[in-house]
C-alpha cells in the first residue's frame, strides 16, 4: 500500500500535482492522506505515548499510523513555509514521538517502509531546503523510512505554476517509472 501525505491548504498545489504524477507512474493505489482536511492535535509533551506506545489523543493522526503498520511506501508531498513544513505535517511529526520512542530507547525493530520526499518552493535561495530536509528526514528515520529519492523543485511561486515546468513533471515522471519497473521485475 501508498501512502501520500500532502501538507499544501492550495486546490492547484505545486507539491501534490507532483506528488499526484508520482503516485500515478508508480501504477499502485495510494490513500491520499490531504493533512488540511484532518484533525490532527498539537502534541502537548506529555510523554503518556512512552507508556501506552499510542497517543491518547483520539484523532486523525492515529488513523495515520494505522495506515502506515501497512504501508510499503511513503511518500510525503510539502511547500516550504518560512524555511521549514505547514503547520499541519509539524504538527503530524511531532505526534510521532512514540515511534522515536519505540525505535531508539525501547530499540524495537520497526518494519522498514520506503519514501519519497516532494518539496516545492518560491523563490532561489539556494539553502530554501536544508531545514525541512533536515526535519523530514530526521522524522521519516524515526519512522523506519528509508528515503529512496529527494525531491526539491523552487522557483514556483503560483498554484498550478508546475504545469508549465516540464523539466519537473519528467522527473517525477520518470522516477515513478523506475520504480513501477523494479516492482514488475520482483513480481516475476
Amino acid at each position: 500500500m501508498v501512502i501520500l501525505v500532502t501538507a499544501s491548504p492550495r486546490r492547484g498545489s505545486n507539491s501534490r500535482i507532483l506528488a499526484e504524477r508520482l503516485l500515478e507512474e508508480i501504477g499502485q493505489e495510494g490513500i491520499v492522506f490531504d493533512l488540511y482536511k484532518q484533525n490532527i492535535n498539537f502534541c502537548i509533551a506529555c510523554n503518556r505515548c512512552f507508556e501506552n506506545l499510542r497517543c491518547f489523543q483520539e484523532d486523525d493522526a492515529n488513523r495515520f499510523f494505522e495506515y502506515l503498520e501497512r504501508a510499503n511506501l511513503l511518500i510525503v508531498a510539502s511547500p516550504v513555509y518560512f524555511y521549514g513544513p505547514p503547520a499541519p505535517l509539524k504538527a503530524l511529526i511531532d505526534r510521532s514521538q512514540v515511534y522515536w520512542y519505540r525505535k531508539f530507547i525501547l530499540k524495537e525493530k520497526l518494519r522498514k517502509i520506503k519514501g519519497i520526499v516532494v518539496n516545492t518552493a518560491s523563490g532561489e535561495d539556494p539553502k530554501i531546503f536544508e531545514p525541512i530536509e533536515k526535519i523530514t528526514r530526521v522524522w521519516l528515520n524515526s519512522l523506519n523510512v528509508k528515503v529512496e529519492k529527494y525531491f526539491k523543485f523552487d522557483k514556483l511561486e503560483e498554484e498550478w505554476e508546475v504545469k508549465r515546468r516540464k523539466d519537473y513533471l519528467m522527473e517525477v515522471t520518470l522516477e515513478g517509472k523506475k520504480i513501477r519497473s523494479l516492482q514488475t521485475s520482483r513480481d516475476r
